[in-house]
């Protein structure tokens, strides 16, 4: 049997909710298409009118190439999503920085709650990130979680280094940002 506190420690990444009427809805950059995939699949069920995709260049690449949300936009755009509903944040590297890039389109458009999607162990970090950067505008953080390829099991990640990897990295980002923010 697996020890109880090794659970806990995944399960406490996990904040992931029902999708509902919002604003706007924002993939977050990273991942493996399923954040995209979700983000547009919510759109066209009606969740909300506006898709935002974020990320900059990637480092290592010319600048004159298409930026990680640019790329995310034309992903959702092939599933259906119409050019005019997706926005772009490109100066973003970061979750913080999707946040902030987040809230300067918020007071721009009047957004007043957001579908945060993400994968379903980064959802608690980033609705803490996004819950605290959105706060004096109240809006509304919905965070809704994608299983991305590999699939992340809370009851046997200690198991797989992609699981050790993920769940000490979020506890590190998480303790990065509470001390320095």
């Amino acid at each position: 049997t697996q020890p109880r506190w090794l659970r806990a420690m995944s399960e406490f990444l996990l904040e992931t909710e029902e999708p509902h009427q919002a604003d706007a809805i924002i993939a977050l950059g990273g991942g493996g298409g399923d954040r995209c995939d979700m983000a547009a699949e919510l759109y066209l069920q009606g969740y909300a009118p506006i898709v935002i995709t974020s990320g900059g260049h990637i480092w290592w690449l010319p600048d004159d190439l298409p930026t990680l949300a640019e790329l995310a936009a034309d992903r959702i755009a092939r599933q259906g999503v119409p050019r005019s509903a997706i926005r772009t944040l490109t100066d973003t590297a970061t979750t913080l920085d999707e946040a902030r890039a987040t809230r300067r389109l918020a007071e721009e458009e009047g957004i007043r709650s957001l579908i945060l999607v993400t994968d379903v162990y980064h959802t608690y970090r980033a609705s803490v990130i996004f819950r605290r950067e959105l706060a004096d505008l109240g809006v509304d953080v919905i965070p809704v979680g994608v299983n991305d390829s590999p699939p992340f099991d809370p009851g046997s990640w200690w198991l797989d280094q992609g699981g050790l990897l993920v769940v000490f990295n979020e506890y590190a980002k998480l303790g990065y940002y509470l001390l320095a923010n």
